[in-house]
């Protein structure tokens, strides 16, 4: 009986993806480091500064959901319109609209002088 030994080396294609793999991974976990950059300002204006960065953060997240609903109103819409169907049609704008009072709601709360 012959005894067969394994071959622990990769070979070379495998290689090449393990290292096509591995540099992929390198540059992904760069480019998020990168990305997500935090800087810490401990002197600043204080707590209303603070507030103010929460605040306009938020409004950053009500706006992108904003986006959001109002696109998939279009698309709610559109569907719609091409199976002639009215209370998807409603839906379609109601999500259309609610997606553009939430992408301009910090314009329309300073318009009636609520203070953001």
């Amino acid at each position: 009986m012959k005894n067969h030994k394994t071959n622990t080396l990769l070979s070379p294609t495998r290689h090449r993806r393990r290292r096509a793999f591995t540099y992929c991974l390198c540059l992904a976990m760069i480019l998020t480091a990168l990305a997500f950059n935090l800087t810490a300002l401990g002197a600043g204006g204080g707590p209303l500064e603070a507030i103010n960065n929460l605040s306009s953060m938020l409004f950053g997240i009500i706006k992108a959901v904003g986006v959001i609903a109002a696109l998939f109103g279009v698309v709610q819409l559109a569907m719609s319109i091409s199976s002639h169907d009215s209370g998807q049609r409603i839906t379609g704008f109601m999500a259309l609209l609610s997606g553009l009072l939430m992408f301009f709601a910090k314009e329309i709360l300073a318009l009636i002088g609520v203070s953001v």
